[in-house]
């Protein structure tokens, strides 16, 4: 079970290129992105509503994506647009699409059904980070990887080359919990701790 009424990151900026379809899976779901017309990200159901082909395996045309079994065009909404051979367009000939929001080099998805309830956290950091992202995929559950993420103890024996410090320091740093309105912020502080220095070449 997930929890759907909520922002996620659905891919970096970066990944959602004009005139290229992107096909993610996201909450089990499986998700198509595209720039329209606009260059504004969009999200449609990957699976056309006539025979189900992955809208993935179709194309964009000037900001919308037409189907590659029998070129069905929808638009951002993910309304039908055009059906090739006939002028009568159904009203359920549509599929589903989902709120983005792009900021800081990051397109967030509401996967919920109610309308987004909130803004999606401001995270203005990696629009001030040379580095500009990747993408690893985990052959483990989302629980797995949330709890390698809160679980710092582990930082001074497995990344030591990279974030500094001892193990002593790491598990005696200063914690300070904070809970807000459906948040938590954690702030971990190794004081008199030098970072290691990266060389990239």
């Amino acid at each position: 079970m997930f929890v759907r009424n909520n922002w996620y990151v659905a891919a970096w900026s970066s990944e959602v290129v004009w005139g290229k379809l992107l096909a993610r899976r996201i909450l089990d779901t499986p998700i198509v992105f595209f720039r329209d017309q606009n260059n504004a990200a969009a999200a449609l159901h990957d699976q056309c509503c006539h025979r189900g082909l992955p809208l993935s395996m179709g194309r964009v045309e000037a900001g919308t994506v037409r189907c590659g079994y029998h070129g069905m065009k929808y638009d951002r909404n993910g309304s039908c647009i055009e059906i090739p051979g006939q002028a009568n367009i159904p009203k359920k000939a549509c599929v589903k699409s989902w709120p983005l929001v792009e900021q800081h080099g990051l397109v967030w998805i509401w996967c919920g059904d109610a309308a987004p309830a909130c803004s999606p956290p401001d995270y203005p950091w990696h629009g001030d980070w040379l580095w500009k992202g990747g993408l690893f995929h985990y052959e483990a559950p989302q629980e797995l990887i949330n709890d390698n993420l809160l679980d710092l103890s582990h930082l001074g024996y497995v990344h030591v080359q990279t974030i500094g410090g001892d193990p002593n320091t790491h598990m005696n740093a200063e914690m300070r919990t904070t809970r807000g309105d459906g948040s938590v912020t954690v702030e971990r502080f190794m004081r008199s701790v030098t970072p290691r220095r990266l060389t990239c070449v």
